[in-house]
């Protein structure tokens, strides 16, 4: 827990508690990008022998992305309590430039035609997971930031 306590927002500076956010959502993309694809690729294996496994979607997604959709909410709260004035803007602004990586990546990963060295059937799953991750993230911080309620 004392990890993500450093991670969470010490001030009131949107461009300062995004960018921070933007160096944890980084790690968070590489190191959750190689377990999704390594994950995947391992079934794809497993499949490619013979034994009829489904993909787990539903497993990368559980310990992947809603975690960190609950932290994403959480920083936006943390934000938010320091924040009085104009919470909704600046949560947003938080929440955009924070997750600059991931329309950077998502930008490189159109352009850069990664889909022709993967299963396509991987490729679908992992874009279409990466693209939600994108647009929901952002609107996580601004809904965190929002919340009034307290802890």
């Amino acid at each position: 827990m004392g990890l993500i306590e450093k991670c969470l927002p010490k001030t009131d500076n949107f461009f300062y508690e995004g960018f921070k956010l933007a160096l944890v959502d980084l790690v968070f993309l590489a190191g959750s990008g190689v377990i999704a694809f390594a994950v995947f690729s391992l079934v794809d294996i497993i499949r490619r022998i013979g034994i009829p496994i489904p993909l787990p979607v539903w497993l990368v997604s559980l310990f992947l992305v809603i975690p960190y959709y609950v932290f994403s909410f959480e920083y936006g709260r943390s934000y938010g309590s320091k924040n009085n004035k104009r919470r909704l803007y600046r949560g947003f602004l938080v929440g955009i430039v924070g997750h600059l990586p991931n329309f950077i990546l998502l930008f490189v990963m159109i352009q850069g035609e990664f889909h022709r060295y993967f299963d396509p059937q991987i490729w679908k799953i992992v874009f279409t997971m990466f693209g939600m991750l994108s647009i929901v993230a952002p609107i996580m911080v601004t809904l965190g930031a929002v919340d009034v309620k307290q802890k």
